[in-house]
């Protein structure tokens, strides 16, 4: 699996992983994405995941404020289901991305709509880049686990309502290079990037830049409608700003990172014009593995 940490999350980072799943690969059915309750808060979560000696660690947290949080990178197990020497286990942890979600202790209460309206995207998001199906029988509760010790994890924490919201779309994520592969690895774009009418192909591209652009705008009209709703608490709103600003980077990084790939991705399809044009035989197979091998290089 290649490496993935969600810009959209704050980088923690924990000792307490298995590296590279152990040959296991999220891409390969089964697999899962496990909802857990922290039983605190996000800070406990994290002194508890900073410490070896605990054995303990999840890819992601949700915070009660909406605030993401990323421990582990995807492709490397967390610790988090209790399943991991269980062959065949629903939910163990080498086929499962672990998402905690605070409670503040209090996991019997409803949590606030902030925490669902962060969770249930990062739900899609995952589901999208490995086609886990976006239901009930692939996005568990840390209860729904076999091979582990019986729990009542994720407690109060409404698992129906995150998959519906993430079944239903919404946020999507910010560009980055497994979306980008998807894309261009697919046939039917494939035929049409590789159109000898340069006019079609443009025009492809530049829909295909208008697709990024207006999930940039949804998450930007998000991020305001939390700022107005922070007006009065002067500290707040300031803390808001400065987590805007930070995410504002990361988005300019992940834009930049689209055009190289984007500009790695025509010069290879220029280049399959010109060896067909000349009379050559270039396949879909091979023309994919050609884009492929730019993208990752780019």
């Amino acid at each position: 699996m290649q490496s993935y940490r969600d810009p959209a999350a704050k980088w923690m980072g924990s000792p307490n992983f298995t590296r590279d799943r152990n040959g296991h690969d999220m891409a390969v059915q089964p697999a899962w994405v496990v909802l857990h309750t922290m039983v605190g808060t996000v800070a406990s979560a994290d002194a508890r995941f900073q410490q070896k000696s605990q054995q303990a660690s999840a890819h992601y947290g949700v915070g009660l404020d909406g605030a993401l949080y990323q421990w582990v990178d995807e492709k490397d197990s967390a610790w988090t289901n209790g399943n991991s020497a269980v062959e065949g286990a629903i939910g163990r942890n080498e086929d499962s991305v672990t998402i905690e979600h605070e409670d503040g202790g209090r996991y019997d209460d409803p949590r606030p709509d902030a925490l669902y309206e962060a969770s249930a995207p990062l739900v899609r998001r995952i589901c999208k880049r490995y086609r886990i199906p976006i239901d009930r029988q692939h996005v568990i509760g840390h209860r729904e686990c076999t091979g582990n010790a019986p729990t009542a994890c994720p407690d109060a924490l409404d698992v129906e309502r995150i998959v519906a919201m993430a079944a239903a779309g919404g946020e999507e994520d910010l560009a980055n290079s497994d979306d980008i592969l998807k894309f261009a690895s697919d046939a039917d774009n494939i035929v049409r990037y590789g159109s000898s009418d340069p006019e079609l192909r443009s025009a492809w591209l530049v829909q295909f830049l208008e697709e990024w652009k207006a999930g940039l705008s949804t998450i930007l009209a998000a991020q305001s409608g939390q700022l107005a709703q922070l007006l009065g608490d002067d500290d707040a709103v300031r803390k808001a700003i400065a987590g805007l600003t930070a995410q504002l980077s990361t988005m300019s990084s992940a834009l930049a990172d689209v055009r190289s790939q984007l500009t790695a991705t025509q010069a290879e399809l220029d280049a399959i014009k010109v060896e067909v044009e000349a009379g050559g035989s270039v396949d879909a197979a091979s023309a994919i593995a050609r884009i492929e091998a730019a993208l990752r290089s780019a």
